[in-house]
């Protein structure tokens, strides 16, 4: 496939340049770098970042999770994650009248998200959908309104990721300033939308939420930074080959 020469060939030129200023402080800072000596413009999150590739970049010491995609709750209900943040959102520490949702929900198990609420996620196969569970801690179920197709999960994922390149970096600073050196390239093809769905249930995949209403007594904004579909790396084996 061209693409995959064409991007190892790039990879090969930027690992030849050694160790590369990063042009990003911060953690997105190993990505975007990689991805401006690309000669590219940071992309939306909706299509693959070299072709038909997608482009993941790490630290080549940091071990966690990868994010996959984003993707709204597409259910019958206009602007679900906000509505959850009314509903179920606790208060923050530094500020009392802002709320939050931010943390990880799993299938195969129950997540406490703030003080009172239980989530969790269950693949249906049935009615063809994942639905989020919310619940007290008596076990009684608040609200399950907020759900994700398989029709609209599969667009997504083959869109996004049929072909992954996963790329290593080596990091170190000089006088408080990071540098990279790219010193590995992974390529993987996506092994089908049944893996997807069996990591969830299994807990390989999860969501991550982050959304906040932030008032500071003048003014009051909604920011949600995404609902992500998140594996650990260890786990990429099961969904890609």
């Amino acid at each position: 496939m061209n693409d995959f020469y064409e991007l190892y060939k790039n990879f090969m030129r930027i690992k030849k340049m050694g160790w590369i200023k990063t042009m990003r402080n911060g953690s997105t800072g190993v990505g975007y770098t990689f991805e401006s000596l690309l000669n590219k413009d940071e992309e939306s999150f909706n299509v693959p970042d070299f072709g038909d590739i997608e482009i993941k970049t790490k630290r080549y010491f940091t071990k966690g999770y990868i994010e996959l995609f984003n993707a709204v709750p597409d259910g019958d209900y206009l602007f679900p994650i906000k509505n959850l943040l009314n509903k179920y959102g606790y208060k923050t520490r530094k500020n009392p009248n802002s709320k939050a949702i931010v943390g990880d929900v799993y299938a195969n198990k129950d997540s406490m998200i703030g003080l009172y609420y239980v989530y969790r996620l269950k693949v249906d196969r049935n009615s063809k959908i994942i639905r989020l569970y919310i619940s007290d801690f008596e076990g009684n179920l608040l609200d399950s309104s907020v759900t994700w197709s398989f029709a609209y999960l599969k667009e997504k994922l083959y869109r996004k990721l049929k072909y992954l390149a996963l790329i290593y970096a080596k990091s170190k600073y000089i006088n408080g300033t990071e540098y990279f050196l790219y010193n590995r390239i992974s390529f993987y093809k996506l092994i089908g939308f049944d893996s997807f769905l069996e990591l969830i249930e299994d807990g390989k995949i999860h969501i991550q939420f982050n959304a906040r209403y932030i008032d500071n007594g003048v003014t009051k904004k909604y920011h949600d930074h995404g609902t992500a579909f998140k594996i650990h790396e260890k786990d990429i084996q099961f969904l890609f080959n």
